[in-house]
């Protein structure tokens, strides 16, 4: 599949893989650099492409997380607690061989 913009349609929000993003900047650094030149796994610059390509796509990650918990259907820890107003409590702490603890959930 090739590079894609991250966007936004009724299923949700889309994001490019790492392989797309990677294989993007390898065009993109071929059509400044001329076909000829090295990018193969062990060069420097694949390195660096490579190194791009991760920190963008771990963004792209945390965009689809924090746009997920806007919904109660796809949300997760914390940001699901505030979506449906429920907060956790620890009760039954014994400190014996390490805790062992019950959450309780109560609404606000």
């Amino acid at each position: 599949m090739a590079y894609v913009a991250p966007y936004i349609d009724d299923s949700g929000l889309h994001i490019p893989t790492y392989n797309d993003i990677r294989d993007d900047l390898i065009a993109d650094f071929k059509a400044i650099y001329g076909q000829d030149i090295y990018l193969d796994n062990d060069s420097q610059d694949y390195q660096m492409i490579s190194a791009f390509a991760l920190k963008t796509h771990d963004t792209m990650q945390l965009l689809q997380i924090v746009f997920n918990n806007r919904s109660p259907k796809t949300a997760v820890g914390s940001a699901l607690d505030g979506i449906t107003g429920m907060r956790f409590y620890v009760y039954n702490v014994s400190l014996t061989d390490g805790w062992i603890g019950n959450w309780l959930a109560i609404g606000y």
